[in-house]
């Protein structure tokens, strides 16, 4: 007898954890739900990204700019450092980048935007099929020691500035780095509401 009234409590124990979960599994599926659906709201909300390519003899303006890409190369790593009379010890992000992509541009102050009051050339970066980097700060400063800001230019000035990126084997396949060119390496100048790309071919 005393075991049918503990086996019947229980399963009335059981049946109320077992209801108890349910609930609370339908709940966190809703509150799930409309996390998601807020998420989705919020992301349209956004514009898209627009992609506007510069090419070589192919100038791109945008936000006052007009920039064109002169030209671009993939130089080793070593003889890049001393070319340009760089010490390693003073860069301190990509000082131990086995290449680098080097891209000539011509920016030229077309007109006056508001937009150019925080933008710097320092915040570019390239990109290659998902892989990415920065300009090294430390070398743009010592591969452009004169240049001005863009919103520090006066309109109808221009300005020619070196980027070089930071090539890593280790970021790229071994058929890809032996065969690494710059028609394979986009300069990014701004990622968003335009992204605003230069390539060399």
């Amino acid at each position: 007898m005393w075991t049918r009234i503990a086996t019947r409590r229980f399963e009335v124990k059981n049946k109320r954890l077992h209801h108890r979960a349910i609930l609370l599994l339908l709940l966190l599926l809703v509150l799930s739900f409309a996390i998601g659906l807020r998420i989705t709201r919020l992301n349209g909300s956004y514009l898209a990204t627009e992609d506007c390519y510069g090419y070589p003899q192919k100038p791109i303006e945008w936000n006052g700019l007009k920039i064109e890409l002169i030209g671009a190369e993939i130089v080793d790593g070593e003889a890049f450092l001393q070319e340009y009379n760089i010490d390693r010890e003073s860069i301190f992000s990509d000082s131990l980048s086995e290449k680098y992509a080097l891209f000539h541009i011509s920016v030229t102050k077309v007109s006056d935007s508001p937009l150019l009051t925080y933008y710097r050339f320092d915040y570019c970066g390239a990109e290659k099929d998902g892989w990415r980097n920065l300009v090294s700060p430390e070398l743009f400063e010592s591969l452009n020691p004169l240049a001005k800001k863009p919103s520090q230019l006066s309109v109808g000035e221009t300005e020619e500035l070196a980027m070089a990126i930071g090539l890593h084997k280790d970021a790229f396949r071994n058929t890809e780095w032996s065969n690494l060119s710059t028609s394979d390496i986009s300069l990014v100048m701004s990622v968003y509401p335009q992204k605003v790309i230069l390539q060399s071919s």
